[in-house]
């Protein structure tokens, strides 16, 4: 469920969107609103959508389940760290108390960069916090998403199953002293868009599938925009030891 992104909800309800400082809509810089992670309204709305959904599913996934990290955002002014992080929190504790009576799990997507940063990196999410409540956090951590010198290493998307294993080691070390919930992540099954320009092919994949048993992380989920997978990759997985929390 794609939450507080959301290119209609804001729009009919303004007063439960984010705004810029002028007063009007917050519009990020590819043209869409926000719904409002601190408005209850705004929360039930997208917990309202899962609980729909459960009849069909085992599990409810959210995404953009955060606050806008650009600039130009009015409640940024008079909002802290604190406040950010409690407000994806309770939308965690309230999803999920929801959609476990409806009898399916819930799980989170998060900006992996949050579980190296030590802070919430201006957009509301903290694993201690989520783990509390989510049955699975899926840090994304995409190589070709970390900058050049990130986690040590000068060109992060040539050392895939390193930068995978880094983030999914520290989420897991974030959630497990709060909580039950079990890390698997968003892993990279696409060609690096940085400036080498990297081909992602089985070895790459399998590389991060590999890190993250590894970690101790739970399974893995795997992103491509073309929907074009490495089937070799997906074979590999099938031969790992998985030990949440190893």
């Amino acid at each position: 469920v794609v939450t507080f992104l959301d290119g209609t909800y804001p729009r009919w309800y303004t007063d439960n969107a984010l705004h810029n400082f002028a007063g009007g809509l917050f519009i990020d810089s590819m043209g869409s609103t926000w719904s409002s992670a601190y408005k209850l309204e705004a929360r039930t709305y997208n917990i309202e959508i899962g609980v729909a959904a459960a009849d069909y599913v085992e599990e409810i996934q959210y995404d953009y389940v955060r606050l806008p990290y650009e600039n130009g955002l009015r409640e940024r002014l008079d909002r802290t760290e604190a406040d950010r992080v409690a407000a994806i929190t309770q939308f965690a504790q309230e999803a999920s108390e929801a959609l476990h009576l409806a009898g399916v799990a819930v799980s989170f997507d998060t900006f992996g960069v949050v579980s190296t940063a030590g802070n919430d990196q201006g957009i509301g999410q903290s694993v201690e916090g989520l783990a509390q409540h989510l049955d699975y956090i899926s840090p994304m951590v995409y190589p070709s998403g970390w900058h050049a010198g990130s986690l040590g290493f000068a060109y992060p998307p040539a050392h895939p199953g390193p930068v995978v294993k880094i983030n999914v080691q520290a989420t897991v070390d974030l959630a497990r002293p709060h909580g039950t919930a079990l890390v698997r992540p968003w892993l990279q099954d696409f060609h690096d868009y940085q400036a080498r320009g990297l081909r992602y092919h089985s070895e790459q994949v399998h590389a991060q599938i590999a890190a993250t048993a590894e970690a101790g992380g739970i399974g893995f989920m795997l992103w491509d925009p073309s929907l074009k997978y490495e089937e070799l990759a997906l074979e590999q997985a099938l031969t790992l030891t998985w030990s949440p929390f190893s």
